[in-house]
């Protein structure tokens, strides 16, 4: 109100008293002091709560939620017989099916359990479960349940990349050098079989190998941390060896017998799996993921 009754003095002075030149200057500097003043003095709105961000370890989640939450991290991740879930990679019999999944995928869930819930009992659960799995490499570097003569078939490379990014997980949490050797390891075993044998990843495994190429998620950080053995002959660094692989995942993928744009749209959009030109595990032949045995 008292901007707009200013305004309108402004005006009648200009047009009924035609002030001069040098007054309406000096008028029209106090106006916008004035302004500037009733500006100034406005209060800044206080929020209602202030943001601040808190480890994930100082939160408690509580109600239904939460209540959920401590059933799976009690019954689930700590009941698991870790022992069964590493059976399969000291056998290395498998041919087509995709056990090698589980222990990753449990393994991935028990960190991020404990990152919520940082228990001594867990941990304890953690550096049985890595160092259980780690014992199972050979010296070659592969981490699998695959016989020797079917790598690479099936489900392997999908599993292969469930045991790297568990690796990595623990990596993360501990800081442990020997995750990240055994995850740089398998990564650099996988990538000298698949240059040995001239194979393309994209035609191997299931759904037009999207199962396996989908190893890309841990390789890159793999790479970044640890690096590859055989590089020198190769002429690359990891730059160079990652963006080889990129580059022929994407012109490969392309080319006849491997996924095409419009298929991998209609695929996503409808949530359907792409069409598999290969042959790998049923699921009714194939064993379940389970927390003490069938």
């Amino acid at each position: 109100m008292l901007l707009r009754f200013l305004s309108q003095m402004l005006s009648l002075l200009e047009l009924n008293l035609k002030i001069n030149n040098m007054f309406k200057k000096v008028f029209f500097i106090a106006y916008i002091i004035l302004f500037a003043d009733l500006a100034y003095s406005q209060k800044m709105p206080v929020p209602a709560v202030i943001d601040q961000l808190y480890p994930s370890s100082g939160v408690k989640i509580t109600g239904y939620t939460g209540g959920r939450l401590d059933i799976s991290y009690q019954n689930r991740i700590l009941a698991q017989d870790v022992d069964r879930l590493i059976s399969p990679f000291r056998n290395r019999t498998e041919t087509s099916c995709w056990q090698s999944e589980f222990w990753g995928k449990w393994f991935t869930s028990a960190v991020l359990a404990y990152r919520y819930r940082p228990e001594p009992a867990l941990k304890s659960v953690l550096d049985k479960a890595v160092d259980g799995l780690i014992a199972t490499q050979t010296p070659d570097g592969y981490i699998g349940n695959y016989a020797e003569n079917k790598h690479l078939e099936g489900w392997d490379i999908w599993g292969r990349k469930y045991c790297m990014l568990g690796l990595l997980a623990y990596y993360d949490l501990t800081k442990e050098q020997k995750a990240l050797t055994a995850a740089g390891k398998e990564a650099d075993f996988l990538m000298k079989e698949l240059t040995d044998k001239n194979i393309l990843i994209v035609k191997k495994g299931a759904h037009r190998g999207m199962a396996a190429s989908s190893v890309l998620e841990p390789i890159k950080p793999v790479t970044d941390k640890e690096g590859f053995i055989n590089l020198e002959p190769a002429g690359l660094n990891q730059d160079g060896i990652w963006m080889k692989y990129k580059a022929s995942f994407i012109v490969e993928s392309h080319k006849e017998g491997g996924i095409n744009r419009d298929q991998l749209h209609f695929a996503t959009l409808h949530q359907q799996a792409i069409p598999s030109t290969t042959t790998h595990g049923s699921g009714s032949g194939c064993p379940n993921q389970s927390i003490q045995g069938d």
